[in-house]
């Protein structure tokens, strides 16, 4: 008889009748206790099944001799052995025949079986499935989350290695940008959404999740690289990615107004044609972010680099340079004097390259940051005074450089593009200084100073801000080029010159790697945000706080206005 999922066999209802049989027929003397025996017995049997307490009991009941009964209670026990079997029989048929189409039917509804009926085995494959799904469905998160771990990995594991792979990876970012750059100007949509539309949602997962990763990678690999004190600069800007988040709004706001203000003033200037040439450039630089000009340089100079041998520490410094942290951030080294060693090595092809030995007319380091050509029209006050040294009819040396000097901040002073070059790259406001000597004495406690080159009659006169360790070690200062041996016969102040050129080289990689910082700290969260954007469908909403937090709006301001207009943005 079958009840729900389960076969159940009558069988063991009927055990211990026969036995009880046995013994009434062996022992009528015992007879009253025996049939209440057997009665007790034939009650766990189903009087729907049979009913055996009606037929004991007119054994009982009967008047026949007790050879009779036991006569009748031998053919009532051998009765119950046949039926007993060939209902064992019949319901083993039963069950096996239940059990075989139960098979048949899951193996065709499989996911309607019960847990409880499924093997170890059916249940461990399940799970797979139920996992495999999982990833299927989040498949660009786990591949982006993958790349992301990996930096963080090779940060804490192979720093060494961190701006060479910070190169390679934004060299991929940027090719894939492009790619989807492409693809959505030629059809309308990105390529993971082509891939998708194609019937291929795995590839197009695949492509969103390492365009996703690598775009943060990016940002993660160089810290790798960085002092010290940059990676304290960068972990303070994540643990406070909202005050970083909002310092950044707050830049990118001081930079347009002063982007918009140079423009202004070179319309007002320099007349139309100068205006619309700055525009033109600003408009170069725009397409040249928007396709990663920087990243595609950046490769190139570290194939070259590659391709010219180096390797190790020597390769892992180049690229760390053409990352814009200025080398290996730290010094090797016990003492001064092999701090200073170590400095020539990391920085070698760069200084000797900037020098030329014994030649006073010939440049300043080639590490300089900003280079300025001092007019040298003859009828200008700053050409006739150049004309004079360079013929020996007056002026001395040092006052022609500092002339160079104050027509140096003179023209950087009232020029609002070099005043935001300056003050981006050294930390320097020009409107805090007085003079050129003022000038010089503020970017020398940012570890930078001014060089001049007077330059032959026949070559340009230019002053250069550089890094103060790359002039003092390439001796621009004495003005007698050529890479620096403190360890020299007739060297004077040794201590003084290491302990300064030292101080100067790890004042210089902190400010550029807090450059990298306030550039880039905010890339993490606003790539993660735009990731939650796209997936979450964020509306505008933390914008419009930020700007209004610092009492400015897009929609308020006639000549973005006016851009929007044209171009159909919304903002």
């Amino acid at each position: 008889m079958a009840e729900g999922n389960t076969i159940k066999l009558h069988k063991s209802e009927f055990d211990g009748i026969a036995g009880v049989l046995d013994k009434l027929c062996a022992s009528f003397g015992n007879y009253q206790a025996t049939i209440k025996e057997l009665k007790k017995t034939a009650g766990g049997v189903e009087s729907t099944t049979c009913n055996l307490e009606e037929v004991i009991q007119d054994l009982a009941d009967s008047d026949e001799s007790k050879e009779e009964k036991v006569k009748k209670a031998k053919e009532l026990n051998k009765k119950i052995q046949n039926f007993v079997n060939s209902a064992v029989k019949h319901e083993s048929d039963a069950a096996a025949e239940i059990k075989r189409k139960k098979e048949n039917f899951y193996k065709k509804y499989e996911y309607l079986r019960p847990n409880c009926e499924k093997s170890w085995r059916r249940k461990l494959h399940e799970f797979g499935q139920a996992v495999g799904r999982w990833v299927a469905d989040h498949l660009e998160y786990i591949i982006a989350a993958v790349i992301i771990i990996l930096a963080i990995v090779a940060v804490i594991c192979i720093p060494g290695a961190c701006a060479v792979l910070a190169i390679i990876v934004s060299l991929a970012s940027t090719l894939m940008s492009v790619a989807d750059l492409v693809a959505t100007c030629i059809t309308g949509k990105s390529i993971d959404q082509l891939l998708t539309d194609a019937g291929h949602p795995i590839l197009g997962k695949i492509w969103k999740g390492v365009g996703w990763g690598l775009d943060v990678a990016s940002v993660i690999l160089p810290i790798g690289a960085m002092s010290a004190a940059g990676k304290t600069a960068m972990k303070q800007a994540l643990k406070h990615p909202f005050k970083s988040g909002f310092q950044a709004l707050k830049n990118g706001k001081d930079a347009f107004k002063a982007g918009a203000k140079g423009l202004f003033n070179t319309f007002k200037n320099n007349g139309f044609k100068a205006g619309m040439k700055q525009i033109g450039k600003g408009a170069l630089d725009f397409g040249k972010n928007l396709i990663g000009y920087d990243d595609f340089k950046n490769a190139k100079d570290l194939f070259v680099a590659i391709k010219n041998g180096q390797r190790g520490d020597e390769l892992a410094n180049t690229a760390a340079k053409i990352i814009g942290l200025g080398g290996v951030p730290e010094l090797k080294g016990s003492d001064k004097g092999q701090q200073y060693d170590s400095l020539l090595r990391n920085n070698s092809s760069d200084l000797n390259a900037g020098v030329r030995a014994n030649n006073i007319a010939d440049g300043s380091a080639h590490t300089s940051i900003m280079d300025f050509k001092v007019d040298t029209d003859s009828s200008s006050g700053m050409g006739n005074v150049l004309d004079n040294f360079r013929s020996g009819t007056g002026g001395s040396q040092y006052n022609v450089e500092k002339k160079m000097m104050d027509n140096f901040y003179q023209n950087v002073k009232g020029d609002d593009a070099l005043k935001a070059d300056l003050l981006k790259n050294t930390g320097v406001n020009i409107d805090d200084c007085v003079s050129g000597n003022s000038l010089k004495d503020a970017l020398g406690h940012k570890g930078y100073t001014l060089n001049a080159n007077i330059g032959a009659s026949n070559s340009d006169a230019t002053v250069s801000v550089v890094p103060k360790w790359a002039s003092n070690a390439t001796g621009a200062h004495t003005h007698n080029m050529g890479i620096v041996n403190p360890n020299a016969s007739g060297f004077g102040d040794r201590s003084k010159f290491l302990q300064d050129t030292v101080g100067s080289y790890n004042q210089y990689i902190r400010r550029l790697n807090n450059n990298y910082v306030s550039e880039h700290s905010f890339d993490i969260g606003s790539k993660l945000l735009k990731i939650a954007r796209d997936e979450l469908h964020i509306t505008d909403a933390p914008y419009r706080m930020a700007e209004n937090a610092f009492d400015f709006s897009y929609d308020e301001h006639p000549v973005l206005k006016r851009i929007a207009g044209v171009a159909q943005l919304q903002w």
